[in-house]
C-alpha cells in the first residue's frame, strides 16, 4: 500500500470511527429517554444496562489513540470494533429485529472499503457474534424467536447480496472511469506531438518560420501593453549553397543540425530560436541588455567556426549575423527586415561576423576572429 492509498485509508478509518460515535451516543440519548418516559425503565437501567455503553465508550477512545500514534489501522480491525459495538448495543433496544439491525450495521460500512473479502468477514464476524449473544443473553431470547424472524434474516442476507453487487458495480465504474482517464491522458501526449510537429521543424527541432512570426506577433502585442526588452539575431550559415553542391545534402544536413544544437545550448529557457527557412535562423532573445545578447551571439558564432566535420577535418562552417533591438516604432516586418539587412551587411564586409544595432545607436560590423 503505497503513501496515497494509506492517507485515504486513514481518512475512511476516521470517518467510521465518527460514526461508532454517533451511534453510540444515539444509544444513550434513546436510554435516557426511556429511563423518563417508560415506567420502572430507569430502574432496570440502574441496574446495570449502562455497563454497555461505558465499554464502548472505552473501546472508542481505545480505536482513537491507535488512530492517532499509529500511521494506519487495518480495516479489519475498524469492522472488528464496529461488530463488538453494535452487539453492545443491540440489547438494549427495545425493538425485536435490532439484533439483526445491529448486526448488518458493520456490513454496510464495511462497503467504504471496496473490499469483498472486508465484507464477507464483517458478515461473518457479525453473525457468528450475534449467536454468540444470543446463547448467552436469555432476555435476547424472549424477544428475538427466531422463528418467527425469518424474515429479518432473510433481509439480512439479501441485503448483503445488494451491497456485494454495489461494490462489483463501483469497481467497474472506477476501472472504467480509469480506462477512459488513460485514453485522455494518451489523447493529450498525441495532441502535444502533433502540435510539435507542426511548430518545429523537423530536422533542427527548432521551432518553424510560421510559429516564429506567430511567436513574434504576440511578443510585440505584448510589449505594446508593457514594454519590455526584445532582440532579434538572424543567422545564416556562410557560402551553404555552395557547401551543399560539393559535398552533398546529408552532409549540410549535418551542418544545419549541428548549428541548430549549438543554438539550443547557448540560449536560456525563455528565448526563442527558429529555422526560417534553408541555411537561416533566427532568435529571439528577451529582458535583456543588449551587450549581454550580442555577447551570448557573439559566443555562438565562435562557437560555430570551431565545428568540425566527421572524415572532412580541413572543412569550416561560419555564420554571419544580424542583431538588432526592438524599436516601439516598428511593425514586425520592420524589426525582422532590419535583422535580415544587418546579416546581409555582416555578409558584405567578410562573412562570419556579426553587425550589432541597437534603438540608441547603430554599430560598425564586428568582425570575427
Amino acid at each position: 500500500m503505497n503513501a496515497m492509498d494509506r492517507a485515504t485509508m486513514r481518512q475512511w478509518n476516521r470517518r467510521i470511527l465518527t460514526i461508532y460515535w454517533g451511534a453510540a451516543l444515539l444509544s444513550l440519548l434513546s436510554a435516557l429517554l426511556r429511563a423518563f418516559l417508560l415506567p420502572r425503565a430507569g430502574e432496570q437501567l440502574a441496574s446495570g444496562q449502562f455497563l454497555p455503553l461505558v465499554l464502548c465508550a472505552l473501546i472508542l477512545a481505545a480505536a482513537e489513540i491507535a488512530h492517532h500514534r499509529l500511521q494506519s489501522v487495518h480495516p479489519a480491525a475498524i469492522i472488528s470494533i464496529g461488530i463488538v459495538i453494535s452487539l453492545l448495543i443491540a440489547p438494549l433496544e427495545s425493538n425485536p429485529g435490532s439484533l439483526v439491525y445491529c448486526a448488518f450495521a458493520p456490513v454496510l460500512l464495511s462497503v467504504f472499503y471496496f473490499r469483498k473479502t472486508y465484507t464477507f468477514g464483517a458478515a461473518g464476524g457479525s453473525l457468528f457474534a450475534a449467536l454468540l449473544l444470543y446463547v448467552s443473553h436469555p432476555a435476547l431470547q424472549g424477544r428475538f424467536a427466531i422463528g418467527t424472524r425469518l424474515d429479518d434474516l432473510l433481509a439480512y442476507l439479501f441485503g448483503l447480496g445488494i451491497l456485494l453487487l454495489l461494490i462489483d458495480r463501483v469497481k467497474q465504474l472506477l476501472a472504467d472511469l480509469a480506462g477512459a482517464q488513460e485514453a485522455k491522458r494518451e489523447l493529450m501526449v498525441r495532441s502535444i506531438l502533433m502540435d510539435k510537429l507542426v511548430k518545429t521543424d523537423p530536422l533542427t527541432g527548432l521551432y518553424t518560420h510560421t510559429s516564429f512570426h506567430n511567436y513574434l506577433e504576440e511578443l510585440i502585442g505584448q510589449h505594446k501593453r508593457m514594454p519590455f526588452s526584445i532582440h532579434l539575431a538572424v543567422l545564416d550559415v556562410d557560402d551553404f549553397k555552395t557547401f551543399n553542391d560539393s559535398y552533398g545534402h546529408r552532409l549540410g544536413d549535418l551542418v544545419l543540425t549541428e548549428v541548430a544544437c549549438l543554438i539550443l545550448r547557448k540560449i536560456d529557457p525563455d528565448d526563442f530560436a527558429a529555422r526560417c527557412g534553408g541555411e537561416e535562423f533566427a532568435i529571439l532573445f528577451l529582458e535583456k541588455k543588449p551587450e549581454q545578447v550580442h555577447a551570448t551571439v557573439e559566443k555562438l558564432r565562435k562557437r560555430i567556426s570551431e565545428i568540425s566535420i566527421p572524415g572532412h577535418p580541413g572543412l569550416s562552417i561560419s555564420v554571419s549575423i544580424g542583431l538588432q533591438e526592438y524599436d516601439s516604432s516598428m511593425t514586425k516586418d520592420q524589426f525582422f527586415k532590419a535583422a535580415d539587412d544587418s546579416m546581409y551587411q555582416a555578409k558584405a564586409a567578410g562573412k562570419n561576423r556579426t553587425v550589432w544595432r541597437t534603438v540608441r545607436s547603430s554599430g560598425s560590423p564586428v568582425p570575427g576572429d
